[in-house]
């Protein structure tokens, strides 16, 4: 998952969910020019980290194939392009993982008809519009 900041779609009620469900969580947490994500237990135990969003301080570094990633977005597509933030940290990390599921979170005046994208950009299988997941 990520935690949310300023206009994106909170997440903060599905990381208390999964937690409180004893589902692994994991956060992103951004070191350099790279980003890895690490198990989070509390989220009390959330730090303000890179760009001021809130990063884990455990240590548990995510190492699994079989998982889903709940990813952010300016704007998602019906072809399953995400427009990012322009780093490229999460195509980065999800070009390393090609078995994630990988859903889009996003309200649904950040959804639309097409966007553009780039040949490095990885797709999103699902996108959660609202209260609507939607099959790319």
């Amino acid at each position: 998952m990520y935690a949310s900041v300023g206009s994106e779609a909170d997440t903060f009620y599905l990381i208390k969910k999964a937690i409180n469900d004893n589902k692994a969580v994991f956060l992103p947490k951004v070191l350099g020019d790279e980003m890895k994500f690490y198990r989070v237990t509390d989220l009390n135990k959330l730090v303000s980290g890179t760009f001021g969003v809130k990063e884990p301080t455990e240590s548990e570094e995510f190492c699994s194939e079989k998982a889903i990633c709940i990813v952010p977005g300016l704007a998602f597509d019906k072809n399953g392009n995400r427009l990012g933030y322009g780093k490229g940290y999460y195509d980065k990390f999800l070009s390393q993982y090609p078995e994630i599921i990988k859903i889009g979170f996003c309200s649904g005046c950040c959804f639309f008809e097409e966007i553009p994208s780039e040949e490095t950009d990885v797709k999103m299988d699902y996108v959660f519009v609202d209260d609507t997941l939607i099959d790319m």
